[in-house]
């Protein structure tokens, strides 16, 4: 065992020890009551449990400080122990305790031993508590999504640099380039101005002129999209939103959306809606020309010494910031045998940043934007490997949800079995009479009733993984539904109801919690499986397939599921209104059935919403 386990069960002791102390002493409220404050035997007990606890805070530093090296972790838990400890003031408050102790006030005093004693078993668990593998994964995750982010931001940075240093390399092949994509754009807004003038001029009482005027509008809509696409792939075009090139090309892309409505509502008859379309299109298509005739004015004017100091000291700035980024992934440590290092492609991508910087610093921007070139291959390079790793993890991650959760649903079922059959035990005792209740069953009841508010807990906490995860849209709802299901009949159980409504619900309970159990068997399964089988993809679907801890079938199946117990719950309720004696269950049963009738059609519309692009791809006869 090592050390801070011993540690461990030396607070144990103390707890121990702090309860015992709690045990009266004969005569011991007659002296309360008399208030003596003379020293006693569970003051100087007290005060030797003081002792151990201030010798257990001196180790906890001197422990930390051997285990630095061989073992971080459980160094900076005996830290954060320490410094817990002297949060709580434990010396002082048992100084107070003996105090009262003393003074025969052993109700005060046996109230503080209490606090103490959860403060205690706080410190154990504190040192117990051992990271599991789902949150390791879920730090990794987070840790590679902010390299991520950040190497997006490098990418982005240096596009733009590397831009920059070609336009200074042959600032003449720029601006001719660009003179190009504005004379296009100025002969679409020269187009649309004739055509606009042609929409204005025609009453609609002409459909061939109408219909000749949509299909121009048409060719010229298609002539628009053409050159938006060509500004937003441009060579000389960074992929920064803020370059003129983006800017022109978002607002092409917003007038070729007012063009084709343009020419629908021409088709339709309508030219007098039609021109206003067109106007709007012909505002957009001008701030086209705005940005990129900003952009030769900008070149024109350009100074190209300072300029290309303001760029190396720019180039510095981010291979500085590449250089933290690459020590920090290093500081993580070694790749895996097999696996690319990202942290040496980021190194290998500063190396050239700064080449890039020296270059642009004596003016020469054609070989600064060869390193730069380099250097954003090197930085891709790093981001598909992150890309590819967060991947992995995001299903590993996944896969050990599933497992936890699994696990607490055995682990439910098996407690709601006890919980259900001692229920049902009582119930046979009392013969049906409601009122009719021993001391004993009464005592059993009630225990009953606190395993199901244990159950209660569990449930919310599986509740809250999977709102954690944020891509379940039943079986969260569902595990809700089972976590109020559970409330409910420990209430009526507290109220010492054991009749068919509540051995109804347990019943209930425990079926859906097999349900659950198979949905998670069958998931995952079938999330390997489908990494097998399926090829890689790409794009939104890809994301949302790979990060949806159920596929769609197994999220139906479950909505099926619940239906059906929702009409089960219907019939028992109509029934359980023929007896006696459960009248003031009943309306709080029909709102609870009503209530979850209402979220599980919410459900169904929101399954049908998001699921709808995947469900063609899966067999609609496998739900039975």
């Amino acid at each position: 065992m090592n050390q801070p386990f011993a540690c461990i069960l030396t607070i144990a002791l103390l707890v121990g020890t702090s309860l015992r102390a709690q045990e009266p002493v004969p005569g011991g409220l007659e002296a309360e009551a008399q208030g003596t404050a003379q020293p006693s035997p569970l003051g100087a007990r007290q005060q030797r449990i003081k002792r151990l606890l201030n010798d257990l805070e001196g180790k906890f530093g001197e422990l930390a400080t051997k285990l630095e090296e061989e073992q971080p972790e459980q160094a900076e838990k005996l830290k954060e122990a320490f410094v817990q400890s002297k949060e709580l003031l434990l010396m002082q408050r048992m100084d107070e305790i003996t105090t009262l102790l003393d003074a025969a006030k052993l109700e005060s005093a046996t109230d503080e031993q209490t606090q103490i004693v959860s403060d205690l078993k706080a410190l154990i668990d504190l040192l117990l508590y051992e990271e599991d593998e789902y949150e390791r994964l879920q730090k990794e995750i987070e840790r590679l999504e902010k390299w991520k982010e950040a190497l997006d931001g490098l990418i982005q940075e240096e596009s733009e640099l590397q831009e920059e240093s070609e336009i200074l390399e042959d600032p003449e092949q720029a601006k001719a380039a660009l003179d190009a994509q504005i004379q296009k754009a100025k002969d679409l807004v020269k187009k649309q101005e004739e055509l606009l003038e042609k929409t204005e001029e025609n009453d609609g009482s002409n459909v061939d002129a109408t219909d000749e005027l949509a299909d121009a509008q048409a060719a010229l809509q298609k002539e628009t999209e053409a050159l938006a696409e060509e500004l937003a792939s441009s060579e000389d075009a960074s992929q920064s939103a803020e370059s003129a090139q983006q800017q022109a090309s978002q607002s092409l892309s917003q007038a070729a959306q007012q063009q084709r409505q343009a020419e629908q509502q021409l088709g339709q008859g309508k030219p007098k809606e039609a021109s206003s379309a067109e106007k709007e299109a012909l505002a957009e298509m001008q701030k086209a020309v705005d940005a990129l005739e900003k952009e030769r004015q900008r070149l024109e004017n350009q100074d190209a010494e300072e300029t290309s100091k303001e760029l190396a000291q720019q180039q510095s700035e981010a291979a500085a910031e590449a250089e933290e980024l690459g020590d920090e992934m290093a500081e993580a440590g070694e790749p895996q045998e097999g696996e690319a290092s990202p942290a040496e492609s980021v190194q290998n991508a500063q190396q050239q940043m700064n080449q890039a910087a020296q270059q642009l610093g004596q003016n020469e921007p054609g070989k600064a934007a060869e390193n730069q070139e380099r250097a954003l291959e090197e930085l891709n390079e790093a981001r598909e490997e992150v890309e590819r790793q967060l991947n992995e993890l995001r299903d590993q991650a996944q896969q050990e949800q599933i497992a936890r959760l699994e696990e607490v649903f055995v682990k439910m079922l098996e407690r709601q079995r006890l919980v259900t059959g001692g229920t049902k035990g009582v119930a046979e005792r009392r013969g049906g009479d409601e009122n009719r209740l021993r001391r004993a069953d009464r005592i059993q009841l009630r225990e009953l009733a606190k395993e199901e508010r244990g159950l209660e807990e569990d449930a919310k906490a599986a509740e809250q993984l999977l709102v954690d995860d944020g891509t379940s849209v039943v079986f969260r709802d569902i595990v809700g539904f089972l976590q109020q299901e559970i409330s409910n009949v420990a209430a009526m159980m507290e109220r010492q109801r054991t009749g068919m409504l509540v051995q109804q619900a347990h019943l209930e309970i425990e079926a859906t919690l097999q349900e659950l159990i198979a949905a998670l068997e069958n998931s995952g399964a079938g999330q390997q499986q489908q990494q097998q089988q399926q090829p890689p993809q790409e794009g939104q679907q890809q994301q949302q397939q790979r990060q949806s801890l159920f596929p769609p079938l197994a999220e139906i199946k479950l909505l099926k599921f619940t239906q059906e117990r929702i009409n089960r719950q219907t019939l028992a309720l109509e029934r359980a209104g023929q007896q006696a004696g459960v009248e003031d269950l009943l309306q709080d049963r029909f709102d609870a059935t009503a209530d979850m009738q209402d979220k599980l059609t919410n459900m169904a519309r929101q399954v049908a919403t998001q699921w709808q692009p995947t469900m063609t791809q899966e067999d609609p006869n496998a739900i039975d």
